[in-house]
């Protein structure tokens, strides 16, 4: 029995359905067993969202931009790129998310991520149990 291209396509679609997904949020150190006792909660509306939702990343890279910029804010340093000198990464942390296949529905694009794409939101807030630390 051959199998054509479109079988094929069907098998790989069906096989990518049932899996979850991974993302990675980046987070201050300190906030790290808050979030893994009670999970991300939705933020309402922030950078632009019209849903509360929670900011997730596709690559651990850009979850660590954004931990960057938190430490910045934190701090009350001028968020931007030119004082990436003056975070301490030892005070930065990236979580893996992984959402099961039948949230899948809940990731939306981030149509106003400032400067890398594969942003994503969370619609509503991620429990504990998808939640690990890299």
């Amino acid at each position: 029995m051959k199998l054509r291209i479109s079988d094929l396509r069907h098998i790989i679609r069906e096989v990518l359905e049932e899996q979850g997904l991974t993302f990675y949020h980046g987070t201050l150190k300190d906030a790290v067993p808050s979030i893994l006792r009670t999970g991300l909660r939705a933020g309402q509306g922030w950078g632009g969202a019209a849903k509360p939702g929670v900011f997730l990343s596709t690559s651990p890279d850009s979850a660590l931009y954004w931990a960057k910029m938190s430490f910045l804010t934190r701090h009350g340093l001028p968020a931007e790129e030119s004082s990436f000198d003056r975070v301490d990464p030892s005070q930065l942390v990236v979580l893996r998310v992984d959402v099961p296949p039948e949230e899948r529905s809940n990731i939306v694009p981030r149509q106003r991520s400032y400067n890398l794409a594969g942003d994503s939101q969370y619609v509503g807030s991620v429990p504990p149990g998808w939640i690990s630390v890299l």
